[in-house]
């Protein structure tokens, strides 16, 4: 039974297919609020991760980074990374922070904005379990704006399972700034980091073979090429 946006029903709980939807939307629910809750995760690591970036007094820190959210500390550390290439040089351990960085926040910015989505939006279409989406049209202005996403409950606990390498790269990469003499250790270390487990439709991904197939970490060079 597929759900009708312009006729919501909910599902019949004394039927073995309204059973069946209940439990699968509590368990998708269930996986939902986890990573949500866990962006305050998140965000912690993002506020030691720009500190890192750049030392200045824990007052200063909290004045300048404590009330950023997650799409503004993305653009706050790609500015710091910026301005320490300008100031120390273009240098292998300069490049490979920024390389890391970008490969973690391109998986971050991907899942935020599902996370926005089904903030904004909810999850519609649990009568077809098989394909729960999260969409905007039922507040869309016109046709074109209309954006669908389909979401499992096991994409979204790879999404957590993402978050949670996220938080252990932005850990590492942020003690290069503040121990440049270890920076060869922890770009090794990175290479043990699993790959990606989610990979959006909005990033090219299909629920097929395709799906759980992460790009590959950048390389990490030897500390000869300085």
């Amino acid at each position: 039974m597929k759900f009708d946006p312009n006729n919501p029903q909910p599902p019949d709980p004394n039927t073995e297919e309204g059973k069946k939807i209940i439990e699968a939307t509590k368990g998708l629910y269930e996986s939902v609020g986890k990573l949500v809750v866990y962006f305050s995760v998140i965000e912690t690591s993002l506020f030691t991760f720009l500190g890192s970036l750049w030392h200045v007094p824990l007052p200063v820190a909290k004045a300048l980074y404590s009330d950023l959210r997650v799409d503004a500390a993305i653009s706050t550390a790609r500015r710091l990374v910026a301005a320490r290439q300008q100031e120390f040089g273009e240098n292998w351990i300069e490049k490979e922070i920024e390389r890391w960085m970008d490969y973690t926040f391109t998986q971050l910015a991907t899942i935020n904005g599902i996370r926005n989505h089904i903030v904004h939006h909810g999850v519609m279409g649990m009568r077809d379990i098989e394909n729960p989406v999260v969409t905007n049209r039922m507040r869309a202005r016109a046709e074109f704006h209309v954006k669908e996403i389909s979401i499992s409950r096991q994409e979204v606990d790879a999404m957590q399972e993402d978050l949670g390498g996220i938080v252990i790269i932005l850990a590492v990469i942020g003690t290069v700034p503040l121990r440049p003499q270890m920076a060869i250790e922890a770009f090794e270390q990175l290479k043990k980091v699993p790959p990606w487990k989610y990979k959006s439709p909005l990033q090219g991904g299909k629920k097929d073979k395709g799906q759980n197939k992460a790009p590959n970490p950048p390389p990490t060079p030897q500390a000869s090429t300085a």
